[in-house]
């Protein structure tokens, strides 16, 4: 598959509108941490040219490939294990040629998670996680820990986001914060009360 193409690609990614999506009644603990921390529902349809399929339900796996025709072409991998009444270890990873995915390892306790609001910073488009305790375990990119860790994390900054895009950007962003709120609830009024 040619690189433009990728790139073009990633750039409308990664799973369609949140409109498409499930309820959160009826995703696990784990999908529901994966909404509010990458933006991804396995639910949902994927746009042209993508496509995701789960390899595992235990841990919770989202793989992320590219197809063209018959071809398909893993470039990624979420993998969100729960590990605590309402802590999740999740990880990043790149299975592709091309390094697509800035890849990690990061645990994350939503037992104080107040809000998930979506924001921009001076270099990049965030997550804000207000309440929630966030660290980076293992990062391939030099300084990303240390920057979560000591930073970001204080903040309640996440910037490993990756969905849900599509063309109609700004329809998809009111649609995205409302499913934010509601994964909140659902995280704190459900999960982890268990």
């Amino acid at each position: 598959m040619k690189i433009s193409r990728l790139c073009t690609a990633i750039a409308l990614m990664l799973l369609a509108s949140p409109s498409a999506a499930g309820s959160f009644e009826t995703m696990s603990e784990e999908e529901v941490a994966t909404y509010l921390l990458f933006g991804l529902d396995r639910h949902a349809p994927a746009p042209p040219g993508l496509s995701t399929f789960s390899p595992s339900a235990k841990p919770l796996t989202v793989a992320i490939a590219m197809v063209e025709g018959s071809q398909r072409a893993e470039i990624g991998r979420i993998t969100v294990e729960r590990t605590g009444a309402c802590s999740f270890k999740a990880e990043l990873s790149d299975t592709g040629a091309l390094a697509v995915f800035r890849a990690g390892t990061f645990s994350v306790d939503f037992t104080a998670l107040e809000t998930v609001e979506t924001s921009k910073t001076d270099d990049a488009a965030v997550t804000i996680l207000a309440g929630a305790k966030m660290r980076c375990l293992a990062s391939q990119f030099d300084g990303a820990c240390g920057r979560l860790n000591s930073e970001d994390a204080p903040r309640g900054l996440w910037r490993w986001k990756i969905g849900p895009m599509e063309k109609n950007k700004s329809g998809n962003l009111q649609i995205d914060r409302a499913r934010l709120k509601e994964a909140v609830a659902y995280m704190k009024g459900k999960i982890c009360v268990r």
